[in-house]
């Protein structure tokens, strides 16, 4: 079902949710729900979530968590969900907010399992939050969002910074279960000393799906025999599809990738795909087994559609899988000919002339919820399947151009609007409406589809 936070109508109740009230044990305002979630505005806010791993909460506010450095003897923060048995299992939705200067040191295999702002999720929902200049030593399952996500849905997210560990380190994730990554990025860099080193997510296992996603984060494999090593994934088992690579990996030893380390499909069905991806990234490695998409293949039963790689900037001429195309051809859209240069994909001089997600840059974009114009009572936005309507209460707005932008400020839908009853599907996540009139004057809403 698709639900809104923000339901704006003519009484102009912008923030019917922030006056919740219920049983809890936190301080926070809200009362946990999906109507009425507990509202985090600072650092010793979101410490908060630790008190109930099960319930709903909406950053208000960009967080700055530098005092974590002080923490803990030195060990930092202490992640939300440490196990399997004590995992967050709620919703975390950032509006667009971001989580500064974050300082894990978890190194030891005793401690620095699971290791990241969250720990462990378990069919957990977390949605357009950035965690920027971030600093995260773990040991095994270390991401700069999420150390292991079992069945979660992570959509408009990011991570830049560093994040460091033993094995399954991922920019964003460390360790994917029967989980969905869409709309997200990381430029992170990655330090991995054993196996399974990815630049958005180090192992991607059993049915979990990474869609319109990009790294660009360096991976630098650290042991003398690193394995696993892929630009956007280490160790795939499950499905990549439409995104891309621009990290450099240094140093990998065997199982290295531009795109995925090793692509697994095993005899009882489970099978890995790589659909309409793509990866340029510098690939340095030892061993036999690398290659410009993917280092290696152990069980035939992978399928790669419409996949490439850049047979020059990677120094590989060669993959198991996926083709090789010069620099000049991936700037081509005639390349791809199959891929959605509508609604998908991009291709201009943005991104070095390399193909880029729509929704991450258009002509028209805003920077932020907060330099936005206050939320007006005019437009109402009502519960729909796969989206929302936008009606209009006001019949002058009739002609004027619907913009809606994700929660990193990229437009991802514009239209002229038609009639009072606006349709608009768009996936799940945090969206910043805005409705401009043909005098230049404009009115803008929020809403959370998901």
């Amino acid at each position: 079902m698709t639900k809104s936070y923000f339901r704006i109508g003519l009484l102009g109740l912008a923030l019917a949710y922030a006056l919740g009230i219920g049983a809890k044990n936190n301080s926070l305002p809200g009362s946990g729900t999906d109507d009425e979630p507990y509202l985090i505005a600072t650092y010793s806010d979101l410490k908060q979530i630790a008190t109930d791993l099960t319930a709903i909460y909406s950053l208000t506010a960009d967080i700055d968590a530098t005092n974590s450095l002080n923490e803990n003897s030195g060990a930092g923060w202490t992640p939300l969900g440490t196990s399997s048995t004590s995992s967050f299992s709620g919703k975390l939705h950032g509006h667009g907010h971001v989580i500064s200067n974050l300082f894990i040191n978890l190194p030891l295999a005793d401690t620095g399992s699971n290791v990241g702002l969250f720990g462990y999720i378990t069919a957990a929902t977390i949605d357009s939050v950035g965690v920027t200049n971030a600093n995260i030593t773990g040991n095994t399952n270390v991401g700069g969002l999420i150390g292991s996500s079992n069945g979660g849905t992570i959509t408009n997210s990011f991570t830049t910074g560093s994040v460091t560990g033993t094995s399954f380190v991922g920019g964003l994730i460390g360790f994917t279960n029967a989980s969905a990554t869409s709309y997200s990025f990381s430029t992170a860099a990655v330090n991995v000393v054993s196996s399974g080193g990815g630049g958005l997510v180090g192992s991607n296992n059993y049915a979990s799906t990474i869609n319109y996603s990009y790294s660009t984060g360096k991976v630098t494999a650290t042991g003398t025999s690193t394995s696993i090593v892929g630009g956007l994934v280490g160790f795939l088992g499950g499905t990549v599809s439409n995104s891309y690579s621009k990290s450099e990996i240094a140093n990998g030893v065997a199982q290295v990738g531009g795109l995925v380390g090793t692509a697994f499909s095993n005899p009882m069905g489970a099978k890995s795909s790589i659909v309409n991806s793509y990866s340029i990234g510098k690939v340095n490695g030892t061993a036999a087994t690398i290659g410009g998409l993917v280092g290696a293949n152990p069980l035939t039963g992978t399928t790669v559609t419409n996949s490439y790689w850049n047979s020059e900037t990677s120094g590989q001429t060669t993959s198991v899988l996926g083709t090789g195309r010069t620099a000049a051809n991936l700037k081509l859209s005639s390349t791809f000919a199959s891929w959605d240069f509508t609604n998908i994909w991009k291709i201009d001089t943005f991104n070095d002339g390399y193909p880029y997600l729509a929704w991450q840059k258009t002509t028209s974009t805003v920077t932020s919820v907060d330099n936005l114009s206050s939320v007006t009572p005019t437009v109402l936005i009502l519960q729909k399947e796969n989206g929302f309507v936008v009606k209009l209460a006001n019949e002058k707005l009739l002609n004027s151009i619907l913009h809606i932008y994700s929660a990193v400020g990229s437009e991802v839908y514009h239209q002229k609007i038609t009639s009072e009853l606006t349709d608009v599907n768009l996936p799940k996540g945090q969206y910043i409406g805005r409705v401009q009139k043909s005098t230049g004057e404009s009115i803008t809403f929020k809403t959370l589809v998901y």
